[in-house]
């Protein structure tokens, strides 16, 4: 496995950093140059490390909890470590063997110091600002225009939400202003296109009160959701799936709790038409259909047999297939799933992998609307990304 096979350059970059962060500290005083100090210093760090490995084996109880929550709070501060210490290495390895005048200052122990004190506040930082971001919900808003007829109103207000990834790095709390935020609009309809769980509906802390939340949402034509890749049992260490012995579970209390507990009517590759106007379409998920060995329908069984003259709105959580949808008939598609790289610099990345990783884009004739999501997943973290609903303004002919 390829997690297998990464653990021991993840063990090699943790006893570098340990070693140079050490250094610094030494440098900075001698007291934390002692036996004793270096000694619960590695025993602290270690277990940080290791807290993939720990919260994967303590399945269960607050120990589970605990430990989880840590694990995606190290992610995200690991990896702006990670980025801090190998560029300043680099800068500092170039300045070393430069021959400009001034440039072996680096090399005294104040400049040490300095070199290491800049480090350390650019990682605390931007590792802060990291873990608070994400709980400011942002609204963004889109105005888009089908030429079709809509005959009960001029236009219509979508809201759209996607990874909320509700459990251990996002509570009732997060919820609860989610919703506030969607009744603001006062939408017509809304969305939930998918990973509204984190991988066990164990994690969620207060379900009864998650549930109280959800369904205070308003909306004329109520709330609908598909489902997504995240939303089935199964276990992940560091971000791999490893086999388990029951395999993938496909649990029930997730159908009960959002259909039964919150109001949110799950559509699995079903067509609703909405109050005699337009047609609301739900797919299933290709990687969790794939996991628990379900069909897919391609969009031309979806969208065939449709009246073509209402207009059709398609949810599917990962954005994919958008020449196939466009060619079937669609108006507009709606989804989430990248959360557009959630970190930097990955949310530079996803233009390469995704024809739209997030906001709006038209394909041919039909729109496209892409949500970062209002949770996280993983690294607890948002840099360079935003949480949001998504206003969509959609007006017709």
């Amino acid at each position: 496995m390829l997690a297998v096979w990464l653990s021991p350059v993840y063990i090699l970059v943790n006893v570098y950093f340990i070693w140079r962060i050490l250094k610094w500290l030494h440098i900075c005083h001698g007291t934390f140059g002692s036996r004793r100090f270096r000694i619960g210093f590695c025993i602290l760090y270690a277990f940080l490390a290791f807290t993939p490995l720990t919260s994967y084996l303590f399945k269960d109880g607050m120990a589970h909890r605990i430990l989880k929550i840590l694990n995606n709070y190290w992610f995200g501060i690991l990896l702006y470590m990670g980025m801090t210490i190998f560029l300043a290495d680099g800068i500092l390895l170039i300045l070393k063997k430069s021959r400009r005048k001034g440039a072996q200052w680096i090399r005294s122990r104040n400049g040490f110091r300095i070199y290491g004190g800049i480090c350390m506040v650019l990682i605390t930082a931007v590792s802060a600002y990291g873990i608070l971001h994400p709980r400011i919900i942002k609204n963004n808003q889109y105005e888009i225009r089908i030429e079709k007829e809509y005959k009960s109103r001029e236009a219509l207000t979508v809201v759209l939400i996607a990874d909320l990834h509700v459990g251990y790095s996002i509570d009732e709390l997060h919820v609860k202003q989610m919703v506030r935020k969607i009744n603001r609009q006062n939408p017509d309809l809304v969305l939930f296109a998918g990973d509204f769980y984190d991988n066990d509906y164990e994690a969620i802390r207060n379900p009864e009160k998650v549930a109280r939340c959800v369904q205070q949402i308003k909306s004329r034509y109520g709330v609908y959701g598909c489902w997504g890749n995240h939303d089935v049992k199964e276990d992940i260490l560091a971000g791999f799936t490893f086999p388990q012995e029951e395999g993938l579970i496909d649990d029930p209390r997730m159908r009960e709790f959002m259909e039964k507990d919150c109001g949110i009517e799950l559509l699995e590759d079903e067509v609703v038409l909405i109050g005699n106007d337009f047609y609301l379409v739900g797919r299933r998920d290709p990687s969790r259909s794939e996991k628990l060995l379900e069909t897919r329908k391609t969009a031309e069984e979806l969208l065939e047999g449709l009246d073509h003259n209402n207009p059709i709105i398609v949810m599917d959580h990962q954005p994919k297939e958008y020449e196939k949808l466009e060619k079937a008939g669609a108006d507009l598609t709606v989804g989430g799933h990248t959360h557009n790289g959630q970190l930097f610099p990955l949310n530079l990345l996803m233009k390469r992998i995704w024809e739209n990783p997030s906001g709006y884009k038209k394909i041919q004739k039909m729109h496209t609307v892409v949500t970062s999501g209002v949770g996280v997943w993983g690294p607890a973290m948002r840099v360079g990304t935003d949480s949001e609903i998504v206003t969509i303004t959609v007006s017709f002919e």
